[in-house]
């Protein structure tokens, strides 16, 4: 008689210990790319916001840009941009046309306006561009950051689920014009555009102290984040 070999199952515990190696791995090449990256002005990534823009990324939610949040410069609140992969280089038709008359127009260079140099211009621009509508390329991109923003939203109900903090250091959703968002803490009412409005003016005393106090707060509530992003993706 022939007698089938008995199969051999792979213990559950070793499954799960192959899965977790991979997870690991991954995260550490996510890390390793993300340590090497610069921002537009050649700047590596803050310490403080590191391990949010890695689980994140762990977690299918490609990010942009992203800072830990600073009082002397940019906004005193960590914050993250997120928006979907394959951006199209052109978000109006004929953008890059447009773009080029204006500069013409004025005698300035096609950079100078794309980097918002002068914001007068670089509107008048937008607003030539938006009377042509956007390409069907961008469309299609804004319905996937849409999902991207769909899923966040839900991650940020399961992270506020069981947890009360006050309203100001509550992370939200921040969708851009762009249709891409960032995620930053929501800050006092007013808070947050007047702190953008006040770029131009040296702050008071009484505020620096006030704004380095209420970003420890942020920065505390953002970790706090990225340890449920960090639990989240290895099922925990």
């Amino acid at each position: 008689m022939n007698f089938e070999k008995p199969k051999i199952e792979k213990p559950l515990y070793a499954e799960k210990s192959s899965e977790k190696k991979e997870k690991i791995s991954r995260v550490e090449d996510i890390k390793n790319k993300i340590e090497k990256s610069t921002d537009s002005l050649g700047k590596f990534i803050d310490e403080g916001i590191k391990d949010t823009v890695i689980y994140l990324n762990a977690l299918d939610f490609p990010t942009s840009q992203s800072c830990e949040g600073h009082v002397d410069g940019g906004v005193p609140t960590p914050w993250v941009a997120v928006e979907a992969l394959s951006r199209p280089k052109e978000r109006f038709i004929k953008e890059k046309e447009i773009f080029k008359n204006i500069a013409k127009m004025h005698k300035m260079s096609l950079d100078q306006i794309k980097s918002a140099q002068n914001m007068d211009v670089y509107w008048e621009a937008i607003r030539m561009c938006k009377e042509n509508g956007e390409t069907d390329d961008f469309k299609e991109w804004r319905k996937s950051n849409k999902k991207l923003q769909d899923r966040m939203k839900s991650l940020l109900d399961e992270f506020y689920k069981n947890r009360l903090v006050k309203e100001n250091i509550k992370i939200i959703v921040e969708e851009n014009a762009e249709s891409d968002f960032n995620i930053r803490c929501n800050m006092y009412e007013g808070e947050y555009n007047g702190f953008i409005r006040g770029h131009g003016r040296e702050m008071t005393k009484e505020e620096k102290e006030r704004f380095t106090l209420d970003l420890e707060d942020y920065r505390d509530e953002m970790d706090e984040f990225s340890q449920f992003l960090k639990k989240k993706y290895f099922g925990k």
